[in-house]
């Protein structure tokens, strides 16, 4: 059973006997344990790596809360907009932040009420995928050019395509194969 990656559906309406489900229940009716985790750890601002941590954890379990969660913190929203916005903000926060945002803009009247952050944050989000392609261009480019194999090495009669492309042929002197009894 290979499950649609974009069903965002609660895990346990489609899978009911997952245990992910039945742990995202749990943890989501734990009030304080999501208080804690959105207004100590998230929104501390001495901590980056607190704050990495707990936004992970946040991303993974938004399949089991509702997005409405994410817009009652005071502050929270703005947050994370200035993490998203800010290029010196750590790579994986402003990447988690983007993720928060998106669950966080599933409820109609926040969405409606941020139009103008939304506007402002879609060019940036567009710079940097294309600054992240670019860097994974040069990042493949650069292997490539690692693993290729010397030029000066390799024989002039080499397997174009298939699981042996690169590989020099074997090829004799003499044009015949040596017996196995030599």
């Amino acid at each position: 059973q290979d499950p649609d990656p974009l069903d965002d559906r609660h895990p346990a309406k489609t899978y009911p006997s997952c245990i992910l489900g039945h742990l995202l229940k749990v943890i989501s009716r734990y009030e304080e344990f999501m208080n804690k985790l959105l207004v100590s750890y998230l929104m501390s601002r001495d901590d980056i790596e607190l704050n990495i941590a707990s936004a992970r954890l946040l991303l993974n379990i938004i399949p089991g809360l509702d997005s409405a969660v994410l817009s009652e913190p005071e502050g929270l929203i703005p947050q994370l907009y200035r993490w998203a916005e800010n290029n010196t903000t750590n790579c994986y926060l402003r990447a988690y932040s983007f993720g928060l945002l998106a669950a966080a803009l599933d409820v109609t009247s926040v969405a409606s009420s941020l139009k103008l952050e939304n506007s402002a944050l879609i060019p940036i989000a567009l710079r940097r995928l294309k600054d992240l392609f670019e860097q994974m261009e040069k990042e493949k480019q650069e292997t490539a050019e690692i693993s290729e194999p010397d030029k000066e090495n390799k024989e002039g009669n080499v397997e174009d395509s298939g699981p042996f492309a690169g590989m020099p042929r074997e090829i004799f002197h003499s044009g015949e194969r040596p017996s196995l009894a030599d």
